[in-house]
């Protein structure tokens, strides 16, 4: 570090650094104080996944950081883990992955040490999905960070809203053929399709999912969201796999009979598949009312087409635009 920082005096150094020099400062002396005489920011990673939320590290990590060099903390920012496919930390149906990372950048701003950092950083479109997360990372960093906000950005609910998410019996759900076949199915009768959408096994989909065979009309299965916020976006989402290559799909928000004007009362997601992959269908909606019915369905879909649901959730975002 100190050769690169001869060589290109006027630079800006940027040093990126694993989870050990935050959780054993002590082993790693030597280095964070040349990183304090040499790099201009430091991004330590603090990779948090869903199912294991160890918010603890980043106060104890930035208390060690301060201990070892107090000026460190103004140039260390850390890095946050929000990739949801592969490597992914977007890993529990019961919680929301939105409100996951709302957290973290609360925490950081509350801690006397860690609120000394002047930001955060995230590889915003890794295997994100890039409808949503990369514009509620941009509103998080906008809310904390550049208008240097305490208060939490987010409503404070942790849980995601479907009552029955993973699918391993249809309580909660209606369920309504087209002339083809809708129910659940095991995966072990069905070894070609994983049970788990990522590369470690972490978000698994449990021992059923459901299967929907397109007759001569659509068939349906859809459950009711509730607890919403009328004055939030909210998003809603499944994953689903196809028997086939190219086959469609689509998820539907409805809301009340009779919205209020300006309201988004029906919203809908389509999205062409690969056979080999679990593909997430999501979208995004502004509820009428505090619940609303979200329809998972194959009306673009050929008849006899299959198609294997799981893994549905839905959760509030940002607060909407007022109109």
């Amino acid at each position: 570090m100190k050769s690169i920082r001869k060589a290109y005096p006027d630079k800006q150094i940027y040093a990126a650094a694993t989870w050990q020099l935050g959780r054993n400062s002590r082993s790693h002396t030597e280095q964070l104080k040349a990183v304090d005489r040499y790099v201009d920011v430091l991004m330590l990673e603090v990779y948090l996944r869903e199912s294991r939320p160890a918010y603890g590290y980043i106060a104890n990590w930035a208390g060690q950081i301060q201990a070892i060099s107090p000026g460190l903390l103004s140039k260390t920012v850390y890095g946050l883990g929000i990739a949801q496919r592969g490597y992914l930390f977007d890993d529990s149906t019961s919680l929301s992955f939105l409100a996951h990372l709302d957290h973290q950048f609360h925490v950081i701003r509350q801690d006397r040490r860690s609120r000394l950092m002047p930001g955060v950083m995230f590889w915003a479109y890794y295997r994100s999905q890039t409808k949503v997360l990369p514009e509620y990372l941009a509103r998080l960093s906008q809310h904390y960070f550049h208008k240097g906000q305490m208060t939490r950005y987010g409503d404070g609910k942790a849980k995601q809203l479907v009552s029955n998410p993973q699918l391993e019996d249809v309580t909660g759900w209606k369920l309504a053929s087209g002339g083809g076949h809708i129910g659940l199915f095991e995966y072990k009768s069905v070894p070609s399709i994983e049970p788990d959408h990522d590369s470690n096994g972490w978000a698994r989909h449990g021992e059923r999912g459901l299967r929907m065979t397109r007759g001569e009309r659509p068939s349906r299965a859809s459950t009711t969201l509730s607890g919403l916020d009328p004055g939030r976006v909210h998003v809603a989402s499944a994953w689903v796999h196809s028997d086939s290559a190219r086959k469609r799909c689509r998820a539907t928000v409805t809301g009340p009979r009779r919205p209020r004007p300006g309201r988004s009362e029906h919203a809908e997601s389509r999205h062409r598949l690969s056979m080999d992959k679990w593909t997430r269908l999501l979208v995004t909606f502004v509820p009428d009312g505090p619940s609303v019915t979200l329809e998972l369905h194959d009306t673009a879909a050929r008849p006899g087409s299959t198609l294997y649901w799981d893994y549905v959730e839905a959760e509030s975002a940002w607060p909407a635009e007022k109109r």
